[in-house]
């Protein structure tokens, strides 16, 4: 969990997590603990799609693409499914407006 502190006024509003790649999967590396992620997501949850675009046997070029296009741009809310203790998950998440 990464922890925020104030800095300044600057704010921007974000889902509060990060990815990472691995042998063509996509993970759950570090979640804000003041974002709605938080409530959700775990480090190290398989994403296996965003908004219905697949994430599973993921090719390095695409998650290339995925990381310059950024799904943290895409809207206010994204709907998220991963994989964790062998279960399938879906979430909604909103984006939260962090220091």
């Amino acid at each position: 969990m990464i922890e925020i502190s104030k800095a300044g006024n600057d704010t921007y509003k974000s889902y509060g997590f990060s990815t990472m790649y691995e042998d063509e999967n996509v993970y759950v590396n570090a979640i804000v603990e003041t974002s709605n992620a938080s409530k959700f997501l775990k480090q190290g949850d398989v994403i296996l799609n965003i908004d219905r675009i697949n994430y599973t046997k993921v090719k390095q070029d695409h998650y290339c693409d995925i990381l310059s296009n950024g799904f943290d741009n895409i809207t206010d809310q994204l709907s998220i499914t991963i994989f964790r203790d062998g279960k399938e998950l879906t979430f909604e998440l909103r984006k939260t407006e962090l220091l």
